[in-house]
């Protein structure tokens, strides 16, 4: 009996092969017999030999002569293996015949061996007498010279549940999947997403098989014993089968996986994938029905296509994306396809019990492996396997969303019930629940993966003794899948959340969309950033709201919600004109958050100031994109901002006029096609929070930067949530200098292993503040996954005058921050001598950007600058520094610099600025590597001092980083990103610092700022 391998460049004529594992083993276990005659291809004798010649005249390359000479060269070979049969049958004989002890063991396998040369000679010898006729066979040659590959050609459609479907179609072995942990280890099947797959509610699989007919010159026949192998490791060794021949041609494979919009629509959107998903041509009046059931498929599914070929070559054309359409075109090319290129798909098992040289030496007593019976119950031990491996990434992401505050798990009304504890890991047959909790959770994961050794084991078990498969009277060896999954504690959202806000109407019950559903247009880049804050902040739907888009996709995307909090309110808004059209938009709010998109350049410059404490707020605006001709991107060449109280921002150039017929001068361009657009309030009772869109940085203003795409951002908190600190304050100078500081990590809520996408705590003032303070924030420590983009913030929010909400979080895919330390101060907002802010900056670094202070100081103070958000590339290490340059009493330049090979796409910067009257001091200390770069050191330390007599007792003093060189470097594999420091031992004249890294974390250098601040 044969079966099939997946093949691989490993794979060898003759290898011994496990058919159960899909391992490898023994090299040349079996070998060619040279006397043996040619293999046949067709009935009337026309050998493989003979195709050699057929080949040769095909490409022109031999005559009659030389294809009689190339037939004579050929039996070569034959004619010296001839020879060497006759010597020695000779020396056997002679041997056998000279023999005293008939019955000795070494005379028995002599006379076995000398029958098994005289039949090989026998052979040789009718061979020889047919090669004889060569130049007749020249002839037949020519004959079958036109002939091309014959093709065996399957096409098969189905809808799939389970991936053991797809392994056996596959020929793909259920044990090596499980020994791996994915389809087919690291070859064929390794294309299939499994966790995709399990999401999905339908999964539809196509195969097309195309075997081209042809056969080795020689069988491998004879079997090779290796001395001092015996029944015991014989399997290990030979396996049970061996190679002895490969299919040609090629394969194609791919899994459609939708999830479906609307579940109601499933069984309407499964007939339509029957029908859309139908491989082959297809009737004229059926064509309408194939296009409507890929339209329906295309708006209410969420559409995976994943597709893994083996021969036919570049089957598709390489700027095409996998679409239905170019899935179902490539699928009924690809045997054409195929017989032009062809490759090895499958190798051809047998076992080793149909060689006659093996029943005559292999070891005595040997129990031959039949694997037969084991395949449906390793499908089956399969389909477990994946499903616990599914319930662990669960178990996983619900907590992660349970601990951010987004689902709770489902507590149970039985009381009676007995929950699951430690001893559930080893038993099989426990159905207690686990625990709705986290303690239940983390007890649950560990039960997942024992459940999944118990399955490797088992594999292992099977591998040894198949017949374990079919032991009726065998207990269960691990629980069944759908039995455990009872027993797990369900998460579920605080608030339903529709299955795709971009596609289906929110219920009353839902968190309304966070984005403008009556707006049409929204492209790929911006559809999938309204989903990342649909899933990192459902509830932003119930307070914010993303307008429509005007302009082109030109440049970076930028979101206003990357970094707002429904509280933040807008003070002041800047806008540049260069040339008719917006170069920059600068964006101040009351907490000194800043956020500046464009290059700043000399432009013309408009300024809107407004006072939220005092109910004024930008009620509307209006925005006109257009283009110079019809080959340039519009951008946008006018922004207005209209408030309740009067005073109107009016961004556009000084010889605006209406557009006649699409057409105007702006700043002395002529722009064609412009259009003019209002926008109110998304909300009830909203205002303008911020803006979205796309954005062209450059590292100084051009023609080409500048704001091409733009839309409002609208919020509706309660102006009651502002407080006019005028009217709270008291002036009490000994009040105003109770400056409140300190550090916080995440690892005071989790371990560093149970990460969550965003880290929060309570902060209560003590005492009190007469208003809600402003806060100065930064990093002080991080230990993040060198695997993904370092992408974390540190911030402060629901600021009051009692207590405020601090976190610490990561953001976008692959990123994870395991731990990460924030430094803050609170600044009173009536301090005359102290002030702070946030600027925040995307584009191209370096970067300088411009901060005005919002109330002149008596004297040049001094400024601290703290990093407290970065977004960079994991690649070639993390680079970045800030810095405070070109001081004055009435501003200063934040210069924020990425070097090397690094890439930076956007930095959070938090800044101090205080006069020596506020009584704070401050400093910097570092860490560096120097030039001996393979002397890694891990850990550093000094000292700082303060200035003599500056204070009469220890003051408070916290640091952050402003300056990052991390992880340097080439490679996707870098290590994780570690970094912290303290400073202890603090009196009255000084104290000690100190800066480390650990385990393979990679730091060349690093500065940290610190404030020493006065206590009373």
């Amino acid at each position: 009996m044969s079966v099939l391998a997946p093949y691989n460049n490993a794979m060898r004529l003759g290898q011994g092969f496990n058919s159960y594992t899909q391992k490898i083993c023994i090299d040349d276990a079996v070998v060619i017999d040279p006397s043996h005659g040619d293999n046949p291809i067709t009935n009337d004798g026309f050998t493989m030999r003979d195709l050699v010649l057929a080949m040769g005249y095909e490409k022109g390359d031999v005559d009659d002569n030389q294809a009689v000479l190339a037939a004579a060269e050929q039996m070569k070979p034959d004619m010296t293996v001839l020879e060497e049969l006759q010597k020695a049958v000779n020396l056997l004989e002679s041997e056998v015949e000279e023999a005293t002890d008939v019955a000795a063991e070494d005379i028995v396998r002599k006379r076995k061996l000398l029958e098994q040369k005289r039949a090989r000679l026998s052979k040789a010898k009718l061979q020889l007498a047919s090669a004889l006729d060569a130049v007749d066979r020249v002839q037949l040659a020519k004959h079958y010279a036109d002939r091309g590959p014959s093709q065996l050609a399957t096409y098969s459609s189905k809808f799939v549940d389970k991936l053991s479907e797809i392994t056996d179609d596959m020929n793909i072995s259920g044990s090596l999947s499980i020994k791996y942990g994915m389809i087919g280890g690291s070859a064929r099947g390794s294309f299939i997403d499994t966790d995709k797959f399990k999401q999905s509610d339908l999964n539809f699989y196509i195969s097309v098989k195309v075997v081209n007919q042809t056969l080795s010159m020689k069988d491998a026949l004879v079997f090779q014993g290796i001395p001092g192998v015996s029944k015991d490791n014989f399997n290990e060794v030979f396996g049970d089968s061996f190679i002895s021949g490969f299919l040609e041609g090629g394969e194609f494979n791919a899994v459609i996986s939708m999830r479906v919009l609307n579940t109601e629509k499933k069984t309407d959107i499964a007939a339509q994938a029957q029908v859309a998903l139908t491989l082959g041509p297809v009737e004229a009046n059926a064509e309408a029905s194939v296009k409507l059931a890929k339209a329906h498929i295309n708006e209410n599914t969420e559409t995976t296509i994943q597709v893994s070929w083996s021969g036919g070559g570049n089957i598709k054309p390489k700027d095409d994306p996998w679409t239905i359409d170019t899935l179902m075109k490539a699928a009924a090319a690809f045997p054409e396809m195929v017989a032009r290129t062809p490759q090895r798909t499958y190798a051809i098992l047998t076992k080793y019990d149909a060689l006659r040289s093996y029943q005559t030496l292999k070891p005595a007593a040997l129990s031959p492996l039949f694997y037969e019976n084991a395949t449906l119950y390793t499908n089956a031990l399969l389909d477990s396997y994946m499903d616990y491996k599914s319930f662990y990434k669960t178990l996983q992401s619900d907590l992660a969303e349970v601990q951010a505050g987004v689902k709770v798990y489902e507590e149970s009304t039985d009381s009676s019930l007995s929950w699951a504890d430690s001893t559930t890991r080893t038993r099989v047959n426990d159905e207690r629940k686990f625990s709705p909790d986290t303690k239940g959770v983390d007890l649950a994961k560990r039960a997942v993966m024992f459940q999944m050794m118990k399955i490797v084991k088992e594999v292992d078990e099977i591998t040894r003794d198949p017949r374990l498969a079919t032991d009726e009277g065998r207990g269960e060896q691990f629980q069944s899948s759908l039995v455990f999954n009872e027993r797990l504690p369900k998460a579920v959202l605080r608030k339903k959340i529709g299955a795709n806000p971009l596609k289906t109407k929110s219920d009353s019950t839902a968190y309304p969309a966070v984005y403008d559903t009556s707006a049409t247009g929204y492209q790929s880049d911006e559809t999938a950033k309204i989903q990342e804050i649909t899933n990192a902040s459902p509830e932003f739907g119930e307070s914010l709201r993303m307008g429509a888009l005007m302009g082109s996709t030109t440049g970076q995307l930028f979101c206003g919600l990357d970094y707002l909090k429904p509280s933040f309110a807008i003070s002041q808004v800047v806008v540049e004109v260069t040339n008719g059209a917006i170069a920059v938009i600068d964006l101040r709010y009351t907490n000194g958050l800043t956020s500046q998109l464009g290059t700043p350049g000399a432009g013309k410059k408009v300024t809107l100031t407004v006072d939220p404490y005092q109910n004024e707020k930008i009620v509307a605006c209006s925005i006109e994109t257009g283009r110079t001709d019809d080959k340039s991107p519009f951008r946008i060449t006018a922004f207005r901002l209209y408030t309740n109280r009067g005073p109107d921002l009016i961004g556009q150039a000084d010889d605006w006029k209406a557009a006649i017929t699409g057409k105007g001068i702006r700043g002395g361009v002529e722009y064609r096609d412009l259009e003019l657009k209002h926008f109110d309030p998304l909300l009830e009772g909203g205002y303008f929070k911020g803006i979205w869109g796309w954005c062209k940085y450059g590292k100084v203003q051009n023609a080409s930067t500048g704001v091409y795409r733009l839309g409002p951002i609208w919020g509706n908190v309660a102006a009651a949530a502002f407080t006019d600190p005028s009217k709270e304050a008291s002036g009490d100078d000994e009040q105003v200098r109770e400056f409140l500081g300190d550090t916080w990590n995440t690892l005071s809520i989790h371990p560093w292993d149970k990460h969550t996408p965003t880290t929060s705590t309570t902060v209560t003032f003590n005492p009190a503040a007469n208003a809600a303070p402003n806060i100065f924030c930064g990093i002080a420590a991080l230990d993040t996954f060198g695997g993904g983009n370092m992408r974390f913030r540190a911030y402060a929010e629901n600021i009051t005058a009692k207590e405020m909400t601090l976190a610490v979080d990561y953001f976008g895919a692959g990123s994870i921050l395991h731990s990460g330390k924030a430094a803050w101060l609170a600044v009173p907002v009536l301090d005359r001598d102290v002030l702070t802010g946030t600027c925040q900056t995307y584009g191209t670094f370096p970067a300088a950007r411009k901060i005005k202070f919002s109330r002149e100081f008596n004297v040049k103070p001094q400024v601290v600058v703290w990093l407290n958000g970065i977004d960079a590339d994991k690649k070639d290490g993390t680079r970045i520094k800030c810095e405070a340059l070109d001081i004055t009493s009435t501003g200063f330049t934040i210069y924020i610099d990425c070097w090397g090979p690094s890439k930076l796409y956007w930095a959070s910067i938090s800044w101090l600025a205080f006069t020596p009257e506020s009584g704070i001091v401050s400093g910097a200390f570092g860490y560096n590597q120097g030039i001996n770069v393979d002397v890694k050191k891990q850990r550093e330390a000094g000292s700082i001092s303060f200035p003599q007599g500056k204070f009469a007792k220890p003051p408070k003093v916290i640091s952050a980083f402003n300056h990052l060189d991390l992880n340097g470097g080439t490679g996707a594999a870098l290590p994780n990103a570690r970094l912290d420091h303290s400073i202890q031992e603090i009196t009255k004249d000084g104290a000690k610092w100190e800066i480390w890294t650990w385990g393979d974390g990679n730091l060349s250098y690093t500065t940290s700022a610190w404030v020493a601040i006065p206590q009373l």
